[in-house]
């Protein structure tokens, strides 16, 4: 990723080294080209173009969110927060994610 130096010295990294090697990890088992190209690690960063909510492509992300999701909390034994870290994402991120497709948030913490 030595193309991508710029871009990840431009964030401010609140959430310091951990945030930043849960990012890296991501890039890593989720990037589609190699080595990773600076548009794409922008992608996981947050700086996405919108995508159409009536759009195939929208659909099928979020689909695809939906079965992480659900993955993560039946990989964790529904632990939210052992599935939020496998994820990637914050314990919060994960109950938005979890409200937003509906999957019930009765796990046991």
């Amino acid at each position: 990723m030595p193309e991508c130096g710029p871009v990840l010295r431009r964030c401010g990294w609140p959430g310091n080294v951990r945030e930043l090697r849960n990012l890296v990890e991501r890039v890593v088992v989720l990037a589609r080209t190699d080595p990773v190209e600076p548009d794409e690690l922008r992608t996981f960063l947050g700086v996405e173009v919108p995508v159409p909510s009536d759009s195939p492509l929208k659909s099928a992300i979020d689909r695809a969110e939906r079965e992480a999701v659900e993955k993560a909390l039946a990989t964790s034994g529904g632990i939210v927060s052992s599935a939020a870290r496998t994820l990637g994402v914050g314990r919060s991120s994960l109950y938005r994610l979890m409200k937003r497709h509906g999957i019930p948030t009765d796990s046991a913490e």
